[in-house]
């Protein structure tokens, strides 16, 4: 199982020519995703969804980070091996 956080992510159609109903996810921490659904309406109510969460997480996280703080994956690793 892979877990992928779309706090901040960007959710876009994708022209595939070899697979039908894809769509692009691309993370902050600089993932990109191709992910495929099952018809066009399963498409749109997976980036919608996905839409969704990533904005109410992102704002949600800006509670408690503050309005000009943006977490970067290195902030994560800092004192890690310490």
């Amino acid at each position: 199982a892979m877990v992928v956080s779309i706090v901040d992510a960007k959710v876009s159609a994708f022209i595939n020519q070899e697979r039908s109903f894809t769509f692009q996810l691309d993370t902050e921490d600089g993932g990109h995703y191709l992910l495929q659904a099952l018809d066009k309406n399963d498409m749109k109510k997976w980036m919608d969804t996905i839409e969704k969460v990533s904005k109410t997480a992102a704002k949600r996280r800006l509670t408690y980070m503050g309005q000009n703080s943006k977490i970067q994956l290195s902030d994560h690793l800092v004192g890690a091996g310490s």
